[in-house]
């Protein structure tokens, strides 16, 4: 099965009619995968105003969008410095999801500009409602944190301390999804803290600190995982062929 990947910046879709293809493409795959996403929905994501960069990879089988991943960037200035958040929004179709793997794509993202701005503080930071994304997280990281299971550092906690500060300082009420889309610089990530509730914590805040040593330990901690895994097999194989020979 052949897979094709297609990556580009939403802001070099000059065409209205490329653009409006790309998001029938996108919710075709959304329509099938996720529940309560609308259509206009996937538009404000894309072209909210606190959006600095906004990115798209589109994973196709023949002429057939099968899976999508979009990722934003917002930079924030908190105590006088530059920090960067980047948000994703992924699904991929279920016949599909064998072959498909878009979880990495926000972290090449990510480290890109990591490597472009070495200083900087960079975050991903992802609102979910199933605790079952905790499994999937402790795979692929060495330091995360979820803002209801466990203290963050002071320089996490900031982050999404100063996120919510800004939904509440733009908009007084979180119960109206329509109010919310109304004149809010952080329209977005106010309508998600909202749909995962996590005013009452009935949802998952999971927030990822780019910083080097995060980096660094996550490779590491892969490598290891790997290395039992190639043993375990190593360990099968001669014991089918033990078994086999006997």
């Amino acid at each position: 099965m052949k897979i094709n990947k297609y990556e580009f910046l939403f802001s070099e879709v000059k065409s209205l009619e490329k653009f409006n293809v790309i998001i029938e493409d996108i919710f075709y795959v959304v329509s099938k995968t996720l529940v309560g996403l609308k259509e206009s929905d996937i538009r404000d994501i894309i072209q909210q105003p606190s959006n600095v960069d906004v990115r798209a990879m589109l994973m196709r089988h023949g002429n057939k969008t099968v899976g999508f991943v979009i990722v934003q960037r917002i930079d924030v200035t908190i105590e006088n410095k530059v920090i960067s958040v980047f948000q994703s929004v992924a699904s991929v179709l279920p016949k599909y999801r064998t072959v498909i793997n878009l979880s990495s794509y926000v972290n090449e993202v990510a480290l890109k500009h990591k490597f472009c701005f070495p200083f900087r503080e960079i975050f991903c930071l992802g609102f979910y409602t199933s605790p079952s994304i905790y499994d999937a997280f402790q795979k692929d990281y060495y330091e995360f944190y979820l803002t209801v299971a466990n203290e963050m550092p002071k320089n996490c906690k900031k982050v999404i301390d100063y996120l919510i500060q800004e939904v509440e300082k733009n908009k007084s009420s979180l119960e109206s999804s329509i109010a919310l889309m109304d004149n809010s610089q952080f329209s977005y990530f106010t309508n998600v803290i909202s749909k995962v509730g996590y005013k009452d914590h009935c949802g998952i805040c999971i927030l990822i600190p780019f910083s080097w040593q995060n980096i660094g330990m996550s490779i590491l901690k892969k490598m290891k995982a790997q290395k039992l895994l190639t043993r375990e097999r190593i360990i099968q194989t001669k014991n089918k062929t033990f078994l086999t020979e006997k």
